[in-house]
């Protein structure tokens, strides 16, 4: 039997974009059978363009307005809760989806009962959705090595160095919604549910834009395009953000090791993410006496845990030589 697709989409003061994002979606190749919105209390037209779409729309449309502003993934994870059907499609406010996203997303879902996340390329727009020449993928650097970490079933390697789905562009099985609840507020949602389901399913992404990813000035993520870490970026003092870093990676661990006593999970899978975390807390709690930290940073280099999880013997040298 067919699986069905809620489209979970959060809004927030976004009249600029909003309508064409609902008229992509009303024209798609495959409709969803319902669209859920939170609204995180908007104070322009939100609500308005929102209500006439539902008047007009070939799809359910569920419309919620939370009583107090949540941020972006606590209203998310709400959203997310209140979808009824199989395959739960996530959905900015700004974007514009391609006519055969949903289509070809579900296809993927149909080749495989073991395949728990979707997700795909972006072109990168400005806000007249103009190409700004470039794609999500480059914009997050994912590497043809970390895509066949992905294809070759270990999508855990790749996700413990950086998340690589965007929300925009990912669907997900449904079934998951209690594993993944309570997002931690120090993760973006589209990471966290990438994150839990990879420790259970397969992840698939497909090589095609299939969304525009506006840009402006308004937005809370964007796809900016990254150049190469350059010297002065890779030598740069980075202790506050390895600190936040360990605090985020602690949580998917703390996490991990819940889920591992309710579920079957590798005691790999365990062992890979608790070396991410003490990496991390070594990285963030580094001794300012620079022949303290020779041992560690030998230890680490030895055990590719600079390879995997930063620039390689640059980020030692650094580690070694500056404060």
């Amino acid at each position: 039997m067919p699986q069905k697709i809620s489209v979970a989409m959060c809004t927030y003061n976004g009249e600029k974009y909003l309508e064409k994002q609902l008229e992509s979606i009303a024209n798609q190749s495959v409709l969803p059978e319902e669209l859920v919105v939170c609204d995180d209390c908007s104070k322009d037209r939100t609500l308005c363009i929102l209500d006439k779409f539902s008047e007009i729309s070939p799809f359910k449309v569920r419309i919620y307005k939370n009583e107090k502003n949540l941020g972006s993934t606590k209203n998310f994870e709400k959203c997310i809760d209140l979808c009824n059907h199989e395959i739960i499609a996530l959905c900015d406010q700004d974007d514009v989806w391609l006519p055969e996203k949903l289509k070809k997303i579900m296809y993927m879902f149909s080749l495989s009962d073991i395949t728990g996340v979707v997700f795909t390329d972006a072109n990168i727009v400005d806000e007249n959705l103009n190409p700004l020449g470039y794609n999500m993928w480059e914009s997050t650097f994912f590497t043809e090595k970390e895509k066949r970490n992905i294809v070759n079933g270990n999508p855990i390697k790749t996700l413990l160095k950086h998340n690589v789905a965007t929300g925009a562009t990912m669907a997900f099985k449904s079934v998951y919604k209690d594993r993944i609840f309570p997002i931690p507020k120090n993760w973006f949602h589209d990471a966290w549910i990438t994150f839990v389901i990879a420790l259970f399913e397969d992840i698939r992404f497909i090589e095609e834009p299939l969304i525009n990813y506006r840009q402006h000035s308004n937005q809370q993520v964007g796809g900016i395009k990254n150049e190469s870490f350059s010297m002065e970026m890779a030598l740069r003092d980075n202790k506050m953000y390895y600190k936040k870093e360990y605090e985020h990676y602690l949580a998917a661990y703390n996490k991990l090791l819940q889920l591992s006593s309710e579920a079957q999970i590798s005691d790999k899978l365990v062992k890979m993410t608790g070396q991410r975390v003490d990496y991390l807390k070594w990285r963030s709690d580094m001794p300012n006496a620079k022949y303290k930290r020779f041992s560690k940073v030998m230890k680490n280099l030895v055990t590719l845990q600079y390879h995997r999880y930063a620039n390689g013997f640059l980020s030692a040298a650094k580690d070694l030589l500056l404060n």
